[in-house]
């Protein structure tokens, strides 16, 4: 009975990362299989004569989401660093996510101001 947590702490890692790829395989597929749908659709359409209408293109809800994301990820990371290791040499690491992130707000409030 002594080879069964040693045989768990190997499968669990493995069965982890095939389990990674295979749903990133799913998900490729899936949206392959979405294109290929829309594009039959469109060539349908096309062949009866039927004019396609244009494609509406949906705004982002929550623009400033992924640039919050990588703030808080870049604080959370400066602390926790900071705090376990009591210097602030390795929470230097934190601030590269924190500019991403500030990157990414900069960038959405520069859009909006152009009018996009």
């Amino acid at each position: 009975m002594d080879f069964i947590p040693a045989t768990l702490g190997v499968l669990v890692p493995i069965v982890g990362i095939i389990g990674g790829i295979a749903v990133a395989i799913v998900a490729i597929w899936v949206d392959l299989k979405k294109g290929q749908l829309a594009h039959n659709l469109k060539l349908t359409a096309l062949e009866k004569g039927v004019e396609l209408p244009a494609e509406p293109s949906k705004p982002r809800p929550y623009p400033y989401r992924s640039g919050l994301i990588w703030v808080v990820l870049g604080v959370g990371t400066f602390v926790s660093i900071w705090v376990s290791s009591g210097s602030l040499v390795g929470a230097i690491w934190g601030i590269v996510p924190f500019l991403i992130g500030l990157a990414l707000i900069i960038s959405v409030k520069l859009r909006k101001e152009e009018g996009q």
